[in-house]
This record gives structure tokens, C-alpha cells and sequence, in this order.
């Protein structure tokens, strides 16, 4: 007869993504028999600008990538999130065109730990805007 053991158990995570692009975001865990937030505040999406109603203008959009990383603090593994900020700033051509002009995309990785209750969220990840 053959017998199987369960695995040890495992942390869940969910996340809070709302509707709004510039709303900050949260991920609970699974603690015990509780749901537990453990990140919140981080935006995940930004964008913004100024143009005038022709073309010209200048435009900002930011967004964060994230990723388990195999480092454990507490009992929990690490956060790598990847901001990445881009520019544009449209002009009429010769022809009168509108033309997009982006600026060099600017990435900027970050380690976020678990500290035994959350994981801290740096203020530059709190509200992105433009590089």
C-alpha cells in the first residue's frame, strides 16, 4: 500500500486591482485562517499630460511590473517590481501631421521585503509620475 503526505502549506496571495488606472493597489495573503492585506499603495498605472487641442503636448505614462523573487524574509519571498516611466511630446510636422515624439523609456527596478507584517512600499512607487 502506497502513502502520500500533503505538502506543507502554502501562502496564498490575491490582489486588489481596481478600475481606475491611477488607483493604488493592494495584495492580501492567506495567514493562518485570516486574509491578511500585506502590500498596499502601490500604483501600478499612471498616466498624465498637457496638450493644446491641436497636437502639441506633453504626455507621461508609468507603469510597475512585479515578480516573486526566490529571497524569503520572514517566511515570505521578495518583490521584485520593474517601474517603467515614459515620456512623449507630440509636434505638428512640416505637413501640419501630428507626429509623436517619445523620450527615452526609463525602467528602475526595486526589492521590496517582507518586514513580518507588509511589505513597504517606497514613496516613489506610491504615486508615479514622470521620470
Amino acid at each position: 500500500m502506497r502513502t502520500s503526505t500533503c505538502p506543507a502549506p502554502a501562502t496564498g496571495f490575491g490582489n486588489d486591482i481596481r478600475s481606475s488606472l491611477s488607483a493604488p493597489n493592494s495584495v492580501s495573503a492567506v495567514v493562518g485562517d485570516a486574509l491578511r492585506m500585506v502590500l498596499d499603495g502601490l500604483v501600478v498605472s499612471s498616466n498624465g499630460g498637457e496638450g493644446d487641442t491641436n497636437c502639441a503636448g506633453s504626455f507621461h505614462s508609468s507603469k510597475v511590473s512585479l515578480a516573486m523573487s526566490p529571497a524569503r524574509h520572514h517566511g515570505y519571498h521578495g518583490i521584485t517590481v520593474v517601474a517603467q516611466a515614459d515620456t512623449d511630446e507630440p509636434r505638428p510636422d512640416k505637413n501640419g501631421e501630428c507626429q509623436s515624439r517619445p523620450g527615452k523609456s526609463v525602467k528602475r527596478p526595486y526589492r521590496l521585503r517582507y518586514d513580518g507584517s507588509r511589505y513597504a512600499v517606497p514613496a516613489t512607487l506610491k504615486v508615479l509620475g514622470p521620470p
